[in-house]
């Protein structure tokens, strides 16, 4: 997606966060994003067992804060689920699948926004 990304936007930051990233890494991240002039937060949510969706709770609160500071596109590449608990975002996109064509999908997307 990062590659994807960069082809179509050349003035674009992308970073890439693991389950569990440094309180560094999100604190760099958050700074970086509030003096963004747009913001997209894609994520894969894949159903796990019992049915469990979503982000780990760290992530989700964490991704929350960006989306109520600030005007956020979110992209979830995979289950719908993944978007409700940032209904506030003006922008929520959902792929249902995290591979090469739906993110090329989301990308051509987001050149029509």
């Amino acid at each position: 997606l990062g590659k994807m990304l960069a082809e179509r936007f050349p003035q674009l930051d992308y970073f890439e966060l693991g389950a569990e990233p440094s309180d560094a890494d999100l604190a760099r991240i958050a700074e970086l994003a509030a003096n963004a002039d747009q913001l997209l937060a894609a994520f894969v949510v894949k159903p796990a067992a019992w049915h469990r969706f979503g982000l780990p709770p760290r992530l989700r609160d964490w991704l929350q804060g960006l989306v109520a500071r600030r005007p956020t596109v979110i992209a979830c590449l995979g289950a719908p689920q993944g978007l409700d608990p940032l209904a506030e975002a003006p922008v929520q996109i959902c792929t249902f699948s995290d591979v090469p064509v739906s993110q090329a999908a989301l990308v051509e997307r987001l050149l029509k926004s």
